[in-house]
């Protein structure tokens, strides 16, 4: 799970690093691989199953530079490749919505702000993030060279 994740939120998102060889296959274009090999890593490590336990299919493309608050309307899971970013990369950090209704309203008080806090994650090279498809997120603009690799995962009905 990210760290520093608020315990608040029931929701699953996950972090990953992927070796040397992983990102170089991912920065080459042979990014299926590695994607299969991820997604089933995550599907262990959070809920003890297999990807190949259901139909699925894969979209990815390479990274537009969408900014703007968005989700991954019908997919099930989306994720992040990041097989190359620069050490001195200002900007970039991807915000992760809360995904409760009712979670804007906020408090006053410091110590019970944190349940509502954005997700901030600023990634480095060969990190990975999955997530509910449904989490409204958005990227900060950065002017830096970096490799990101969106990924839409769809589990299909039987």
């Amino acid at each position: 799970m990210v760290e520093g994740i608020n315990n608040c939120w029931p929701t699953p998102i996950y972090k990953t690093t992927l070796g040397p060889d992983e990102c170089s296959l991912m920065v080459i274009g042979n990014v299926m691989p590695v994607i299969e090999k991820t997604f089933d890593l995550f599907f262990k490590e959070v809920y003890n199953k297999s990807l190949n336990d259901y139909i699925h299919k894969f979209k990815h493309w390479k990274h537009i530079g969408l900014k703007e608050l968005h989700n991954h309307q019908g997919a099930s899971f989306s994720a992040v490749f990041y097989p190359e970013v620069s050490d001195t990369m200002e900007g970039g950090e991807i915000i992760i919505k809360d995904p409760r209704g009712n979670a804007n309203r906020g408090y006053d008080h410091d110590e019970f702000q944190v349940q509502f806090d954005d997700i901030k994650f600023k990634p480095k090279g060969g990190d990975v993030l999955i997530m509910p498809s449904f989490l409204y997120h958005q990227v900060i603009p950065t002017t830096d060279n970096r490799i990101a690799i969106p990924v839409d995962l769809y589990i299909m009905d039987i």
